[in-house]
This record gives structure tokens, sequence and C-alpha cells, in this order.
């Protein structure tokens, strides 16, 4: 401010003579400019200058022009420009500045000129476009997966959340661990299991994230108590006889059924047995088969009242199998582990195994079936009409899984045309695979007097009131390729051959069905035949036994009523006493109602020796 006037400098007088001596200026480079010898460069300098003195933008625009970023409609977007900030950015103030900016107008400009150049020759050498997404996906994978770690040390956590009195043998067995994997993504929280003080530690940096972190940790564990009261695989030991009893068991690799050198198949091991200690395991033994009887029973009754309240398909069988321990103690595959411990570690839910059904090949089959043969004392056609064991025609069904966004699986029957060269599809059903309703418990028993081991199984599935006509379709000319053959007995099954492949995932498999009825009782005894449709595999062979009486209480199928209910409340419903011993209206003895249950484990038993002879035959 000038003193003496009173009037406000605002420096314009000597803005005005710079700007006269920077046109003076700019006339004498045009001048030059247009000489013959004039450098390319250097012409191609000149005009992004003139393009810069002459921008229309550099006009003075009042204060009251200046829009928030927010506010500024499509008329004030902010101007890209290619040479330094001109004079109305500052609406006139500090021209100065500016006079140092305009005398670095030319070299800016050439400088700035020559690294666009530069760029655009070398785009090409640049990442493209898939190559930087995939650069910024594994960075962010990275930052996701911190948190799948160890918890890092000397870090001081904004939060940490607790959550006391689980179950750490609960969590080991369900594998609770990998379901807190998308929790720790999602929340960005660390969580970790203190076995000792049976508490999750949640540690995260906002109090919302440990709280959600919480919240979905107590539903994975809901979703585990509930899977180990319905669906976890029970194993029972059935004691051995006393001339067979020894005081150890051992533990041997399982090479012949698994690929993993860490399954392991169980064995008798160490020193015999006494005549003294013979007579003291004969008490033992007793009282461990009624122990038995008891937790098959209450844990059978517990599941089927969890199982039925599912609206969907049930269905019970034993299997007949060897069962592969697959997470077991360590001290197992050495000489020393006592009776007494194995058979504590089996009824531990940390305890892994797996029931495999597949008891051997087809040779295995076809031998098992002449075994049968050989025993009309013990076995009979289901039909009436049929008298001998050897007319006894099998089932054939087709089991197409469908393998996809969601899978599917097709159980049909087949029937070969009359002239016998192709197969139809008969009546069949349709179930979904990937769903909450399909649950599965497994309680297996595992002898050391038998070749076999054995399981019952009952299975829940959602079936699907409607058939997909795709996957029928696809079923149907699956049939309609297929070759007919005839195996060593002169029965007819269809085959595709090698060349023939499924799309993707997709599996078909043919089951040939030998059934015989178990005289004296309601039991049905099934050889199964399992041939891979379109595939290399050689097949293999099963054995199962079940009650038709199961299928007619299990359903429920399509229109029919059925008070599953009665299962869990009352297991005569499924084994029933003998006919024999039922009382009558003039008087009779008590019927005990455990009565069926033990025919029925007595037939299972009978069953189980009858086939581990006749796979042990030459």
């Amino acid at each position: 401010m000038n003193t003496e006037t009173g009037e406000i400098d605002t420096g314009r007088a000597e803005w005005d003579e710079d700007y006269r001596a920077k046109e003076q200026e700019t006339k004498e480079q045009k001048t030059k400019g247009s000489l013959p010898n004039a450098d390319p460069k250097h012409l191609a300098t000149q005009s992004l200058g003139l393009g810069v003195a002459a921008n229309p933008h550099n006009q003075l625009q009042p204060r009251t022009c200046v829009v928030a970023p927010q506010f500024r409609g499509r008329d004030n977007l902010p101007v890209n420009r290619s040479g330094p900030p001109s004079f109305s950015d500052n609406n006139g103030l500090f021209p100065r500045a500016n006079e140092r900016k305009a005398n670095q107008a030319t070299a800016w400009t050439t400088k700035k000129y020559a690294e666009s150049k530069k760029s655009k020759q070398g785009w090409a050498e640049h990442p493209g476009l898939i190559t930087t997404r995939k650069s910024n996906q594994i960075a962010l994978d990275a930052v996701s997966n911190k948190y799948l770690g160890p918890v890092p040390e000397n870090t001081d956590f904004r939060c940490t959340g607790y959550f006391g009195h689980c179950d750490p043998e609960l969590i080991a067995s369900q594998n609770v661990d990998k379901a807190w994997d998308p929790i720790r993504i999602a929340c960005r929280v660390y969580i970790s299991l203190d076995v000792e003080k049976k508490t999750i530690t949640v540690e995260a940096e906002t109090d919302d994230d440990c709280t959600t972190a919480l919240g979905r940790i107590r539903i994975t564990l809901f979703h585990a108590e509930a899977n180990e009261r319905t669906c976890r695989a029970r194993y029972i030991v059935e004691p051995p006889t006393a001339s067979t009893m020894r005081k150890e068991v051992l533990g041997v690799e399982s090479g012949e059924i698994s690929k993993d050198k860490l399954d392991r198949r169980v064995k008798l091991a160490g020193a015999w047995l006494g005549l003294k200690e013979m007579e003291e395991w004969k008490k033992m033994r007793k009282e461990l088969i009624a122990s038995n009887e008891k937790v098959f029973a209450d844990h059978l009754r517990n599941a089927f009242i969890n199982l039925c309240a599912l609206n969907s398909s049930m269905r019970m069988r034993v299997q007949f199998g060897t069962i592969i321990l697959k997470r077991y103690r360590a001290e197992m595959t050495n000489h020393g582990f006592t009776f007494e411990k194995f058979v504590n570690m089996m009824g531990q839910s940390r305890t892994g195994a797996n029931f495999e059904k597949m008891v051997g090949g087809i040779e295995l089959g076809f031998q098992l079936i002449k075994k049968i043969h050989e025993r009309p004392d013990m076995f009979c056609p289901l039909d009436n009409m049929i008298g001998n064991l050897s007319d006894i025609k099998p089932k054939q069904s087709l089991i197409y899984r469908k393998c996809g966004n969601a899978s599917y699986r097709l159980e049909a029957d087949i029937d070969i045309t009359t002239r016998g060269d192709e197969y139809q599809l008969g009546q069949n059903s349709l179930y979904k695979e990937d769903t909450a309703l399909k649950k599965r418990l497994e309680v297996g028993f595992l002898s050391f007097n038998s070749k076999f081991h054995w399981a019952l199984e009952i299975m829940t599935q959602e079936k699907l009131s409607s058939n997909s006509i795709t996957i029928q379709c696809t079923a149907q000319q699956l049939l309609a390729d297929a070759k007919v053959e005839h195996d060593i007995m002169g029965f007819p099954y269809p085959t595709l051959g090698h060349d023939r492949r499924l799309d993707g995932k997709d599996t078909a498999n043919i089951h040939t069905m030998f059934q015989y009825k178990l005289m004296g009782t309601p039991y049905v005894v099934q050889i199964l035949l399992s041939r891979g449709i379109g595939s290399d595999t050689t097949g293999y062979c099963g054995a199962s036994m079940y009650s038709r009486n199961w299928d007619d209480h299990m359903g429920p199928e399509e229109g029919e009523i059925c008070e599953r209910w009665k299962l869990g409340s009352d297991l005569r419903v499924l084994f029933p006493p003998p006919q024999s011993s039922q009382p009558s209206a003039s008087g009779g003895r008590v019927v005990d109602k455990h009565e069926g249950f033990r025919g029925f484990l007595s037939t299972v038993e009978k069953v189980q020796c009858f086939l581990s002879e006749a796979a042990s035959a030459k």
C-alpha cells in the first residue's frame, strides 16, 4: 500500500511492463523460427510456447468465480493445460512468481514434449492390463492372507475379544479352524485357540470387526455341535474272543486300499493271554459287549431324533468293508500301545477314520456270489416264484453324477430291451448333492476276528420333486451309445469303452446288484458290482445288508405320509422282535423290547463271518 497517496498497490503497472517485454521477446522468437535453418524440435517448442501465451483461459477472473470441486458443473470443470500455470490462476496476485515461471516456459515445454514422446514410444514395454490386474490381485491376496497366519508378535491391537468355555476336541474333530478362515479375511482379525484355557482369542483393529467376528465364531461352534450330535462317525471296538486276544494293538500301513502312507489299519500284537488272564477276559468281554450295545442304541436314538426333523429322504444300510484310520495317536504305530488305550482312542472325537466300502474287485464279487449259491440252507430268493439261487437275475441301475455350479445325482433303474442289444431308463430319482439336507451318520464296528468290519450308515438327502430333462437326456444318450457286454456268469451290462469321455468331472457307474434273503430273518444281503461307464476304472465289489421294513418307514416318498418321529423313540419300529416271541392274547412270556435289536446284531455278525470266510477261501 502506498502511504503517500493512500492507494493500494496491486502490482498492475509492474505486470504491464513485464507483459510488454515478454510480448516483444515472443515476436523475436517467431521471426527466428521462420528461418529455413531452424531446428524442428525448436519449432515445436516455439509453437507450444505460443499456445501457452495465447491460452484463452489466461484471463482475469473475479474471486467470486472460485467454486468448490464438489459443486463444479460441466462448464466449470478445471482445464488441463500443457504449459506452466497462467497468471489468472492466482487472480493477478504474486506477479513476480509468475515472471519466474514465464521465463522457464520454453525449457519446461521442451522437456515435457520430449518425455511425452518417449513414453508413447515405450508403451509396449509397459505391463499390460492383464498383468496389472494380476499384480493388483496378488497384492490384495497378500493383504488378506496375512490374517491366516500366526498372530504377529509385539503388535498392539486396538481391540481384543475372548470366547471362553469352548471344546478344543470338538474344534479339532469338526475342523472348525478351517471354517474360521473366511471370518479372518472378511473381518480382518486374527483368531487363535488356547487349548489349555479352552479360550478363543480375537485380535482386531476396530471394535466392530471384533464383535462381528465373535458372532460368526459362535455360529460356527453351533454348527459343529449339531454335526457332532448327528453326523460325526462313531467307532466301536468289538472285543476279541479269549483265544485270539492279545495285549497290544499295532497300526500297520494300508497300501492296498489307500495311497497315503499315513493311513493305518490295525491288528493285534504283543503277548498272548495266560490261562488266568483268559478267564478274566471272558468276564470282561461280556461287560464290554453289553456296554457297546447300550452306546450303539443310545447314539442311534439321538441320531434319529435329529435326522428325522429334516424334511428329506432317508436310507439306512449295513455296509461291510474296512475302517482306515486317518487321525490317530502317534504311539499306535509302535509296540507297547495297549488294547485299553486303543479302545479309549477310538472313542474320542479327535480320532478320524474313513470306512472303505470296497471289499475287493469284480472277481471277488463273483466269488462271494458263488459261495452264496452253495448255501441254500442260509439264503433263499426274494421272489417265491424262483426256485434256485442260481436262477436269480440281478437288478441294474445307472448312477449319474452331474458336477457343476450345482451337483446332482440321478439314480435310475435300467432295463435291457427284449432284443438284448440296448438299454433304456426305467424308474429314476434325482437328488441334490450340495445341500444342507444331505447328512450321513456312520457307526462303525471294528472287529479283530473277521476280515471285514461293518458300519451302520444312515443317509439323508434332498430328493427333487421333478427331474431335470437335460440330465435325463444325457443319461439316456449314454445308454444309447453303450455297447452290451456279458460277464463271466453270462449277465449283460452296458459299457462305453475307453474312447468315450464324460464332460468335466461328471461320472457314471453301472450298478449290478444280486439280492438274497437271509432265511429266518427280515434282512436282505446284497452283493454289488460297480463298473464305471466311459472311464478307465476296473470296478469294485461291495457287500451290504438291509431290511425292506427300513425303506417303508424312512421315506417320505412322493405322496406318502410317514411318521418318522417314532424311529428315535422306539427302536422296535426298525428292529422288530422275532414273530415266534410275540405275546398272544391268551397270555405269553414278556418280550424284551431290545430283543429285536440284539437279533439284528447277531444277524450282522453271522453275515460278517460268512463273507469273511467266503473271501478268504481259495
